[in-house]
Parts: structure tokens; C-alpha cells; sequence
């Protein structure tokens, strides 16, 4: 399967804007950086190889992406509820994004 170019062919206009939204988060004291659009989170899961070659954002990048979580899979993490001790307990219906599907491989599982 073919993928399309990352960052639609412009990768130093998406450099330039990893570094932005690095800048404006990194000194937020986050556990997590939550993203509910799939093809946009991918993306900034990517930005340690994005500026893996900038001597100034190469370890900061891969921090950023490391802290970065699409929304099902951060809420899939945690414990919400304790009482709930079996799936069987639960009565979900679910309808992921498209884009998180093809692009990050998430799946809905009850």
C-alpha cells in the first residue's frame, strides 16, 4: 500500500510548525498531550522523526512525542471506574474515526 508524502510534500513547513507547538507545550508540566484527530495525531507522534537532524529540537521532539496519546487510546489507559470489575459489566457502543483506523491501527474492543 502507498502511503501519501508526510506532511503533504512540505516538510520544512511542518518542521517550522513542530517547533511552534513544541515552544507553546513543552514547559506546560503535562503527563499527556491528547489528540482526537487521528491523522493529526499521528503526525505529531512523528515529530522525533521529524527533527531527528536539529541539534536544537531533536531530544525535545521525541519528549513531545512520547507525551503524545490519541484520546481512546489515553481513556484506554486509566482506570475511570472501579466498580467495574469485567467487560461483560458494560454496554458500549463505538465508532471510531476513520483516520484512526487507517493511520494509528486503534481499534474498538468490548
Amino acid at each position: 500500500m502507498r502511503r501519501a508524502p508526510p506532511y503533504s510534500g512540505l516538510r520544512e513547513d511542518a518542521q517550522w510548525l513542530a517547533r511552534r507547538n513544541i515552544d507553546a507545550l513543552e514547559n506546560g508540566g503535562y503527563d499527556a498531550i491528547l489528540m482526537n484527530a487521528a491523522g493529526c495525531g499521528l503526525t505529531l507522534k512523528e515529530y522525533g522523526e521529524l527533527l531527528a537532524d536539529d541539534p536544537l529540537y531533536s531530544a525535545k521532539a521525541r519528549a513531545f512525542a512520547a507525551q503524545m496519546r490519541d484520546v481512546s487510546e489515553f481513556l484506554a489507559g486509566i482506570e475511570l471506574n472501579r466498580e467495574i470489575t469485567s467487560a461483560s459489566d458494560l454496554l458500549l457502543s463505538c465508532r471510531p474515526p476513520e483516520g484512526a483506523n487507517r493511520h494509528q491501527r486503534r481499534f474498538c474492543r468490548v
